[in-house]
């Protein structure tokens, strides 16, 4: 694509902060720029940590710079407007035709601005998460947003895009669906070897265990980390750290949180929290580990179950949101259910016990054959086109 040709698909974004909506929109708008389309990206906040991931040209990434604007939260009206002027320019300018908005808030300005601009576009809503599972209508503003928001969604909305069944379901309580489809999440193929893991540890004096169990991903509150110390304590101070120890991997705003539940149930020889690791480092604890564990207590979809399939590494997950839809008990994986902490245990005990672990080919076919970035464009540009 050519730097002064007008652009046709824009996505809008609240950020490109380090979470997985934003990967997941950055791989996608990659993708479609090497296969030709003529693809921008807009970015309402100030937070653009990933702008370099992006393989557009400059002149097809537009940053609005609206500092914190990253939620639909009434005291940001005020920047809304500033976002619907800086919306319009770009959609009138580029001659778009299709909106991909991601993220509620994206949501929310693309119908405020078909209401305000009239502009002939298709507005696609991309929903990520449990939204509604997530941030309850508990509050009087929220429902004042909702109420507004249902009414503009009803009539702006062209169509709505969902991650797994489970968010559809989630959303279809509280909108009007309109040409509603399920895509499921996936990422790049990447296998990569224990070595890098092998070495982190090396490097930090961590001891490599007979049995690693890995917890993957972000340290936040709906993960379930508290829950999941909370379920094993008694039963893996049964075994030396030599012989057991699980290592939550991923970095976040907790963790000084987890780090003082773990002192005060003295676990600290069982369980260690690393920092911010980047995504190859992540995929080789995940292949070196015995045991991947994802006890989320909601969960739009779960790119951390497919990126252990794709390291071909066993896992035991809550059956929470779109966890089942990756993950089928026995065949591919474990399933116990959502914060039921004796389900856990059992279920723990069992695969450590009997040292259970899966036919890593059986689970690498299983992904390549679902959850490859071919697989999920092929299936967005049939939608949108």
């Amino acid at each position: 694509m050519l730097p002064n040709e007008h652009h046709k698909i824009l996505y809008i974004i609240p950020s490109l902060d380090l979470g997985g909506a934003e990967h997941e929109t950055i791989d996608q708008v990659n993708y479609l720029y090497k296969k030709k389309y003529k693809v921008a990206v807009l970015v309402l906040s100030d937070k653009i940590e990933l702008y370099n991931k992006l393989e557009l040209p400059a002149s097809s990434i537009f940053i609005l710079n609206l500092k914190g604007l990253t939620t639909t939260r009434l005291k940001n009206l005020t920047k809304f407007a500033k976002a619907l002027k800086g919306i319009d320019k770009i959609i009138k300018t580029n001659k778009i035709k299709t909106v991909i908005a991601v993220l509620p808030l994206s949501h929310i300005l693309g119908r405020l601005h078909q209401c305000f601009y009239k502009n002939d576009y298709r507005l696609w809503c991309f929903h990520k998460s449990m939204q509604y599972q997530a941030t309850p209508l508990n509050t009087f503003s929220k429902r004042l947003v909702h109420q507004i928001n249902k009414r503009l969604s009803q009539r702006y909305d062209y169509g709505h895009i969902f991650i797994s069944e489970a968010v559809k379901q989630n959303i279809s309580k509280f909108l009007t669906i309109k040409n509603g489809v399920v895509i499921h999440n996936a990422v790049h193929l990447r296998e990569v070897s224990s070595q890098l893991a092998h070495n982190y540890l090396k490097n930090e004096i961590i001891e490599l265990p007979k049995y690693l169990v890995v917890f993957p991903g972000r340290l936040h509150a709906t993960k379930g980390h508290n829950f999941f110390i909370n379920s094993i304590e008694s039963y893996i101070k049964k075994y030396a750290a030599t012989e057991l120890k699980i290592l939550f991997v991923g970095g976040g705003p907790l963790k000084k949180d987890l780090t003082e539940v773990i002192i005060k149930t003295s676990l600290q020889e069982y369980i260690t929290i690393t920092d911010f690791v980047d995504n190859t480092l992540m995929l080789s604890f995940l292949t070196l580990a015995n045991l991947v564990v994802i006890p989320s207590i909601h969960e739009g979809f779960g790119n951390v179950a497919i990126e252990a399939l794709m390291q071909g590494s066993t896992v035991l997950a809550s059956d929470t949101g779109g966890l089942p839809e990756i993950i089928s008990h026995g065949y591919n994986g474990f399933l116990f259910k959502t914060l039921n902490g004796t389900d856990l245990r059992e279920k723990f005990i069992t695969l450590h016990n009997e040292k259970i672990e899966l036919d890593t080919k059986l689970l690498r076919t299983d992904f390549k054959q679902r959850f490859t970035i071919d697989a999920q464009m092929c299936k967005l540009i049939k939608v949108i086109s």
